[in-house]
């Protein structure tokens, strides 16, 4: 019989410490024992009983089998919905409840409170110009956007933002993202020399180990792959780090598919810095070279996230009120602000400032922004579908005309035409 059982953290570090075979002893307040028997109800009480009220804010679903013929002895007690369905087992019984347990205990999900979400509308006081982040790596691009917007245009009354300035990005970057240094360690079938790294046949690996002297999101990136199998038009490179792993589709410009891009960054997760040394594999579906130049390890350091984000939640749009095609809510601000909305942009939206229609702006390439004086602001958005009012009036006057036809033509037939 297949149960389940949600846990907190420290419970599962016992499971942990008992190599997967058991569940800890009960607390002297807890005299039951109650694993579930469906992974809807585990879920549930994870997700909504352990992540709010355990201290770490987390909450985990255990899978395990039990011997069937003793699985019997027990009643099934619903004390809920249909699928609140449990089994009571006395505490002084756990241990011989351990001993029926078949196999190993399996962790199937974990959840997690995020502190640090960001809601629907947040404000910034300052902007850039989407021409100046051209130049920019996608990490600085992804560090500047937690700290000002990006516009298509300039916005009188708000801090424009210059980021061509290379001293103020070096700053930046030394501040919040860096370079770290790494070995390359090649197995048999790749070849190092000079700056060149040569991947001899598919199935080739290189590991890259580097000493991790800060916690942080670690991210590789590699460049500039050149395939050299003449038939072959992309090289699927894999990438293992910890328990992340990602591919990367390494392209030929006589692949249909050919978007011009030659460099990949990936995201390879958060690491602590007490795990002192770090491997990453890196594995390729084809023969190939490439130049160390080109492989890099970056760390950016999660320190100012939290005050970052603390910021973004200062003024945000407040009783929200979500419909089909409506959005609305409130929002207080201090001094002249830009909203950012998380909606997709479209030509669809019309967006009303306390009543009156106000300019919707592209942001962030993909999103909306609304400008904001000072005050209190009731706002709303309305989508209609672009084109459907001149497309209905279109579909109206076609169907007058092909009415007009039909009753000509069999005019024309009654007077014999």
């Amino acid at each position: 019989m297949i149960l389940y059982r949600p846990v907190g953290t420290k419970e599962l570090e016992l499971i942990a410490a008992s190599d997967y075979t058991k569940y800890p002893p009960r607390l002297p307040e807890q005299p039951i024992f109650y694993p579930v028997l469906n992974e809807q109800y585990a879920t549930q009480i994870a997700s909504q009983w352990n992540v709010k009220y355990n201290s770490d804010h987390k909450g985990y679903v255990t899978k395990f089998e039990i011997d069937d013929n003793y699985f019997k002895q027990f009643e099934v007690h619903i004390v809920g919905a249909k699928h609140h369905q449990e089994l009571w087992v006395l505490a002084e019984e756990l241990e011989v409840f351990n001993q029926h347990i078949i196999g190993k205990i399996q962790v199937i999900s974990s959840f997690y409170e995020n502190k640090n979400f960001l809601p629907l509308g947040i404000t910034f006081d300052r902007y850039v110009c989407e021409s100046d982040v051209r130049s920019m790596s996608g990490l600085e691009k992804q560090d500047l956007m937690l700290k000002t917007v990006v516009l298509e245009e300039e916005v009188p009354g708000i801090s424009k933002v210059d980021v061509t300035q290379q001293t103020e990005r070096k700053n930046q970057q030394n501040a919040e993202l860096c370079n770290v240094p790494f070995t390359i360690l090649p197995d048999e079938n790749v070849e190092l020399k000079g700056d060149t790294v040569r991947i001899k046949k598919g199935g080739a690996r290189i590991t890259i180990e580097w000493e991790t002297k800060e916690a942080g999101e670690y991210y590789v990136c590699l460049g500039n792959y050149k395939i050299k199998s003449k038939e072959r038009t992309y090289c699927d490179i894999t990438m293992s780090c910890h328990d992340t792993e990602k591919t990367i589709r390494a392209l030929k410009d006589t692949w249909n598919w050919y978007f011009g891009r030659e460099r990949y960054l990936l995201n390879m997760g958060f690491i602590n810095w007490k795990e002192q040394h770090t491997n990453c594999v890196i594995k390729f579906q084809s023969s190939g070279t490439f130049l160390k130049s080109d492989l890099k390890v970056y760390v950016q350091s999660m320190d100012p996230y939290v005050d970052t984000m603390a910021k973004r939640r200062e003024d945000v749009l407040e009783n929200v009120a979500i419909e089909k095609n409506r959005v609305g809510g409130g929002i207080s601000v201090k001094e002249k602000k830009l909203l950012f909305l998380s909606i997709p942009y479209s030509d669809g939206w019309r967006a009303d400032v306390d009543g009156k229609e106000a300019k919707i702006l592209r942001a962030d390439t993909a999103y909306m922004a609304l400008e904001l004086e000072p005050g209190s602001h009731q706002i709303e958005l309305e989508y209609t579908t672009p084109f459907i009012r001149l497309g209905g009036g279109m579909t109206v006057l076609g169907c007058l005309v092909f009415a007009g036809y039909v009753w000509m033509s069999r005019r024309g037939k009654k007077r014999g035409v």
